[in-house]
């Protein structure tokens, strides 16, 4: 006889297998991270497949099978339908789950991830900010501050405060942050670092600095109240990207070991 298992899961990648079956990729609340398969789930009949669409909210029940875990119910809780009928937060929503597919690993429960990634979703949902740029533009800014806590949930949470080498408290106008170290150093300290650590190395500004540290140190009703500058944007794009590859290379590297 086959266990049953329930849990709450967000569902966030799919792919077509076989005549009409489905694998989605889910995390969940008592699970982390895992792969269930829905069997016949792309046939008109189906009655699970209304319960399944990428970011939405579902309790779901699975067993156990040979080679994948088999859904055997689904209940929607919440469609976050804001999120899936307007293409700007759709298109930050896949960008989430590409980031929750690159980081996570199958199988490792962790409340913190799970409860980030409601937080999000329910929040985003009805988002809005005080802002002079474009809607895409609030909505990065929003979707930055999910990555940011993302990183730290993760073990990588930026040091923000001082300098990597002298240890001062930051001050000044000129600084860089090194991707491979996740922190700061000053305009002096820079200077003397070896080529390597200065090739990892972004420039960043007081100001962006000071977003990533509100970023850390607030829930997400804050962001609201900010006001953002396209510079802000730009420079948290490059500044994102570059310490997500960072942080991915070094977990490629220790899942070698």
């Amino acid at each position: 006889m086959f266990i049953r298992y329930r849990t709450r899961a967000v569902f966030f990648k799919k792919e077509n297998l076989r005549e009409a079956d489905k694998l989605f990729t889910v995390y969940t609340e008592k699970f982390g991270k895992i792969l269930v398969l829905g069997k016949s789930i792309r046939k008109i009949k189906s009655k699970l497949a209304a319960g399944t669409q990428l970011f939405c909210l579902s309790e779901i029940e699975f067993i156990q099978g040979r080679a994948y875990k088999t859904l055997t119910d689904v209940i929607l809780i919440n469609k976050f339908e804001k999120v899936l009928t307007d293409y700007q937060k759709l298109e930050l929503a896949y960008e989430m789950s590409d980031n929750l597919n690159s980081f996570l690993p199958l199988e490792q429960k962790d409340l913190k991830i799970w409860q980030l990634l409601l937080s999000f979703l329910k929040n985003f949902d009805n988002f809005s900010l005080n802002c002079q740029d474009s809607c895409f533009e609030k909505h990065l800014f929003y979707y930055y501050f999910f990555l940011w806590n993302f990183f730290s949930a993760l073990g990588y949470k930026p040091q923000l405060y001082s300098c990597l080498i002298c240890k001062k408290r930051l001050c000044g106008n000129s600084f860089w942050f090194l991707t491979n170290h996740g922190s700061i150093v000053c305009k002096d300290c820079f200077r003397e670092i070896d080529s390597k650590m200065q090739k990892e190395a972004i420039k960043i500004s007081p100001e962006t600095i000071k977003v990533l540290r509100v970023f850390l140190e607030s829930k997400f009703d804050i962001i609201k109240k900010i006001k953002v500058r396209r510079a802000d944007i730009d420079e948290l794009k490059v500044v994102s990207t570059n310490y997500a590859l960072s942080i991915n290379s070094f977990q490629g590297k220790q899942n070698k070991i």
